[in-house]
């Protein structure tokens, strides 16, 4: 209870980063030691102390308004960032994955810049907003034929930019390190799915079972007092987790 209560001093303090840094080692931690329910629950303190860390950051950019994207290559996917900054403020973001082996299976490396160019087109041919500007961490080869489409889809002119200084290029780092630490909370996703595939197979083997036990397994108990105040409990696993 006082380490929780000295991570809100922390917070109230200014001491964001210090903070960021204590819990991303204890989800680390958690995750070495499998415990991926703990480390699923400090991922999601992260994401709220980027959140309100972020909206205190971005304040008012020439009232401008942008989407600002960045991503991280790993594991063969490349993982996305999106900042919605409307009016100078940042009102969203939002996470994405996109599977390069899946796009290209037969190669072994992934060509960045068609990967952009493919989320582009797929998140913004469903978008219900494009901004006037787009700021990317560096140039694509087809900047020209995606900015005519943009401009099309959106029916006044769009820009896509890639600024190496200033606040523009702050957002853009900002950005990455939101896909960094994205890809870092799909990793431990993917694990605990991983431990729970194990968990299947280790009880199938138990139980003397020729299959796998159903991805769902759910387990009552029911109590009472003398036939009054019953009451009753669940528990569910889903693919082996609780």
């Amino acid at each position: 209870y006082k380490k929780v209560v000295q991570q809100i001093i922390d917070f109230l303090s200014g001491k964001n980063d210090e903070l960021e840094k204590k819990l991303e080692a204890e989800m680390r931690e958690a995750a070495v030691q499998k415990n991926f329910e703990k480390a699923a629950r400090i991922r999601d303190k992260i994401f709220a102390l980027q959140t309100i860390t972020e909206r205190q950051k971005i304040t008012d950019i020439g009232r401008r308004d942008m989407d600002v994207i960045n991503f991280t290559a790993e594991l063969g996917r490349l993982f996305f960032n999106v900042f919605m900054v409307r009016n100078g403020k940042l009102l969203n973001q939002e996470n994405f994955v996109l599977d390069a082996l899946e796009l290209h299976p037969e190669e072994a490396t992934i060509d960045v810049s068609e990967m952009v160019e493919s989320f582009m087109t797929q998140y913004y041919s469903r978008a219900g907003e494009i901004p006037g500007e787009v700021l990317l961490p560096e140039a694509i080869e087809d900047t020209s034929v995606l900015e005519k489409f943009l401009t099309e889809l959106r029916g006044a002119p769009v820009h896509i930019l890639t600024p190496k200084r200033g606040e523009k290029n702050q957002l853009l780092e900002l950005s990455h390190k939101n896909a960094v630490s994205f890809s870092k909370q799909y990793r431990i996703k993917w694990l605990a799915e991983q431990s729970g595939a194990q968990a299947l197979s280790r009880l199938a083997e138990a139980l003397g079972l020729k299959d796998s036990p159903l991805k769902r397994i759910e387990g009552f108990d029911i109590s009472h007092l003398g036939g009054n105040e019953t009451v009753g409990s669940m528990v569910v696993f889903e693919n082996g987790l609780p």
